[in-house]
């Protein structure tokens, strides 16, 4: 699991530093929707590695939102260098794929820690 969130991490970090990187316009997808899907999948990634590796809630939860909060932070700051903007909306789009993705895990993991217990008595 490590190797795939490695992986995409890097892509993601390539593609959002890409100078010349355009949305093809059939998508018809804004810019601030790929931040927040984007942002859902490193988070989802995230959260998945460290579940393989036994992480406890309290632990998941600071460093989750610290981590990735950071990286979209300097993300958007370096992309300058690359010749791409800096945008606090771009980021402000990062935070919400990453609140509502973490949120959602944590409640489905949540649940089914509880079934486990229910069905194990």
């Amino acid at each position: 699991m490590l190797g795939i969130l490695i992986f995409f991490w890097a892509l993601a970090l390539t593609l959002t530093h890409w100078p010349c990187l355009e949305i093809p316009s059939e998508l018809d997808v804004g810019d601030k929707w790929m931040h927040r899907v984007g942002f859902a999948g490193l988070t989802s990634l995230l959260v998945l590695t460290l579940l393989a590796y036994q992480w406890k809630r309290p632990r998941r939860l600071l460093l989750v939102p610290c981590t990735l909060a950071i990286y979209g932070a300097l993300d958007e700051l370096t992309q300058p260098w690359f010749g791409r903007t800096c945008d606090l909306a771009d980021w402000k789009a990062d935070m919400i794929g990453l609140a509502l993705t973490l949120a959602a895990w944590e409640v489905a993991i949540y649940l089914i820690e509880r079934l486990r217990l229910k069905r194990n008595g």
